[in-house]
C-alpha cells in the first residue's frame, strides 16, 4: 500500500492564512522495499554557492554556540560519524546531511520562523549547528524529538558571502525505519509534527497551513493527476505537486540505484530554472527594505540519501554529474580528522569517497 498522508492524520493540524510564499528548496522521503528509505532535496537560492561533502567522524568536540552568542551553550564529543553538505561561502553551513545509523537531516528556509523564547535554565545550541549536533547524537527520529525539551533552539546569524545574516529555517529529519518529523520555530515555540506519512516538505507557510492548502486543493471530491497538478513554482504549488508525486512511486524497486533515480525524477517535478528575477534573499543580506517577495529561487543542487545504504548523493546543476560518498567506505574512527571533497570540480562523477582529505 503507498504511503499516503492520512485524512485523520492531517486534519489535525490547523490552519491560519497564507502568505508570504517563499520559493527556496524542497524535500521528500518514500520507502522502496526491500531497501528501505530514500530521501531527496532540491536546494534553490538565489545566491552564489560553493558545496563540499565533509565527513565528521566519531568523538569530535562540538560547541553549539559562540561565546559571543550564549554564556550557556551544549558542548558534546558526536557518538555517531556522518556526511554533510557544505557552503564554503557560507561560513561551512550544513544543509543536508545522513549519519552512520541512517539519520538523514535536511535544513530548508521558512520565512515565516520567529524567534524561540530562550529558557535561561537550560544550555542553548544555535539552530543552524543543529544538524551537527543531531547527526553526531542520535540514531533515530524518536531520539532527536526527545532531547528537543533538554535545551533552547536559537537563530543566531551567520556569516553569507562575508556579511552576517539570520537564516530562517526549518528541519525536516527521518530515519531508516521510515519515521519522519519536521521540526519549525512559530510564536516563540518550537512545533515538531511527528509521524511516517509526513514525506514532503518544502517552504512558508509552516507546515499546518500547508497541510490545509493541501485538503482545500483536494476539496469536493477533486482528483489529481499527472496532468493535473499544480505548476507554479512557489512552495505551496511545489509541496502540493511533489506530495501527489510521491504518492504515485512504486512501493518496490528493483535496486538501490533504481530508488535514487526515482528521488530524483521526484525533485525535478520541483525544481525552479535559472531565471533574472530580483533576488529578495540578497536584498534582505544587503538590508534592503524593497525586497521581491515573489521572486523565484533557482535549484542550484540535488541531492538524494539512501539511509540504509549509507550514501549520501549530490547533483550540480552547473555541473551536471552525480557523486556520492559512501559512509561504508569511509574511517570513522575515533582519531580521525574531518576529510572534504570540493563539490565545484567538474572531473568528478560516481562514488568520490576515495577523494575525501
Amino acid at each position: 500500500m503507498k504511503k499516503i498522508l492520512s485524512i485523520t492524520a492531517i486534519t489535525t493540524l490547523a490552519a491560519l492564512g497564507l502568505t508570504g510564499i517563499a520559493n527556496a528548496c524542497t524535500v521528500a522521503t518514500h520507502d522502496f522495499k526491500p531497501y528501505g528509505t530514500f530521501a531527496s532535496r532540491n536546494f534553490d537560492v538565489c545566491l552564489a554557492v560553493q558545496s563540499q561533502f565533509t565527513v565528521y567522524p566519531r568523538n569530535l568536540e562540538f560547541t553549539g554556540a559562540t561565546p559571543e552568542e550564549t554564556k550557556n551553550t551544549v558542548n558534546w564529543k558526536n557518538k555517531y560519524g556522518y556526511v554533510v553538505i557544505e557552503e564554503t561561502n557560507w561560513g561551512n553551513v550544513a544543509s543536508e546531511g545522513l549519519n552512520e545509523k541512517g539519520l538523514a537531516a535536511h535544513i530548508l528556509y521558512n520565512g515565516k520562523e520567529t524567534t524561540v523564547k530562550i529558557d535561561p535554565n537550560k544550555p542553548t545550541i544555535n539552530s543552524i549547528k543543529w544538524l551537527h549536533y543531531i547527526l553526531g547524537n542520535f540514531s533515530n527520529v524518536n531520539e532527536v524529538l526527545d532531547s528537543i525539551k533538554k535545551y533552547n533552539l536559537h537563530n543566531y546569524p551567520v556569516s553569507v558571502n562575508g556579511k552576517k545574516v539570520k537564516l530562517p529555517i526549518h528541519y525536516k529529519i527521518e530515519d531508516s525505519s521510515g519515521d519522519s518529523a519536521i521540526i519549525e520555530f512559530s510564536d516563540g515555540k518550537v512545533y515538531t509534527y511527528h509521524n511516517p506519512s509526513y514525506t514532503v516538505m518544502a517552504n512558508e507557510p509552516n507546515y499546518d497551513e500547508q497541510i490545509q492548502n493541501l485538503l482545500k486543493l483536494s476539496a469536493n471530491g477533486k482528483k489529481y493527476s499527472i496532468d493535473n497538478l499544480p505548476g507554479g513554482a512557489n512552495s505551496l504549488n511545489r509541496f502540493a505537486r511533489t506530495f501527489y508525486s510521491t504518492t504515485i512511486l512504486p512501493d518496490t524497486s528493483e535496486s538501490q540505484n533504481n530508488a535514487i533515480r526515482d528521488m530524483y525524477s521526484i525533485m525535478n517535478m520541483a525544481s525552479v530554472p535559472f531565471n533574472n528575477l530580483e533576488c529578495s534573499l540578497a536584498a534582505m543580506i544587503e538590508g534592503k527594505s524593497n525586497q521581491n517577495p515573489e521572486d523565484t529561487w533557482p535549484t542550484v543542487w540535488t541531492s538524494a540519501s539512501d539511509l540504509s545504504g549509507k550514501k549520501l548523493y549530490y547533483s550540480s546543476v552547473a555541473v551536471g554529474n552525480r557523486v556520492w560518498v559512501d559512509l561504508n567506505k569511509v574511517d570513522l574512527d575515533k582519531g580521525q580528522k574531518p576529510i572534504s571533497v570540493n563539490l565545484e570540480d567538474h572531473s568528478l562523477v560516481g562514488d568520490i569517497s576515495d577523494k575525501l582529505k
